[in-house]
């Protein structure tokens, strides 16, 4: 249903960008390409929110963290914000060893994390429609591993501190200048923890999600609530 309604949203977005032109707010610097600019578009600071979903693999099953991202844009070219994420809860991983005496062999484990984090992203190359970025990020939280013991239960194997540095390259599509769904591919590394903990969360991961721009989305509803016709209307203004 999640795939099904994006796909729907995408394909209105596509339709009513290219129909209409190109958003009034786009002005002539960010309809070339450029390479490390200097500054791209015409506002100096810009508020951003985003959705970040983060996969990562351990023994062939998927590693799910979610997330909300709050923060700013600086000259259109630097993003700077925090982000809060989250672990799926209750999934089970096999094939790690425990070194625990009533570990059950070839038994299941689970994780629990919540953390926060602080982000720089740079833009390296922008052209009308896309972007590419390279991130940085730092989080620091709490995570928690059980193993499976002999007892047909679970018994924690670790509570302490997580935290971690990431970074990657980071895409993002500009279906209009207020929607911005993006692609990433990272590499993850934890600090202070268990090798168990290592095990699981130094990996590369991807992530996906979708930004919005407050600014650009006001900007664009008054516009088109003062014309009297719906945001995704095809009509050019």
């Amino acid at each position: 249903m999640r795939i099904l309604l994006f796909a729907v949203l995408f394909l209105t977005a596509f339709r009513s960008e290219n129909a209409a032109g190109q958003d009034s707010a786009l002005d002539a610097q960010t309809k070339s390409r450029h390479w490390f600019p200097p500054k791209l578009g015409k506002y100096t600071w810009l508020p951003l929110v985003g959705f970040d979903i983060q996969r990562s693999w351990l023994k062939g099953k998927f590693i799910k963290v979610n997330g909300l991202l709050v923060g700013v844009t600086y000259r259109g070219i630097h993003r700077i914000g925090a982000g809060f994420h989250w672990m799926k809860r209750g999934v089970e991983y096999s094939g790690m060893t425990i070194d625990a005496p009533d570990a059950l062999l070839d038994g299941a484990v689970k994780f629990d994390t919540r953390f926060v984090s602080a982000f720089y992203e740079r833009i390296v190359y922008r052209s009308h429609r896309w972007n590419i970025s390279v991130p940085l990020a730092f989080s620091y939280g709490q995570i928690r591993g059980y193993y499976e013991t002999t007892e047909d239960g679970f018994s924690k194997f670790n509570d302490s501190p997580y935290s971690a540095a990431s970074t990657g390259i980071h895409t993002k599509l500009y279906l209009m200048t207020w929607l911005m769904p993006r692609f990433n591919i990272g590499y993850r590394y934890t600090f202070n923890t268990t090798k168990e903990v290592k095990q699981a969360f130094d990996s590369f991961y991807f992530s996906w999600g979708i930004s919005v721009s407050p600014v650009h989305l006001y900007r664009r509803l008054k516009s088109h609530h003062d014309a009297g016709i719906s945001i995704f209307d095809p009509r050019p203004i």
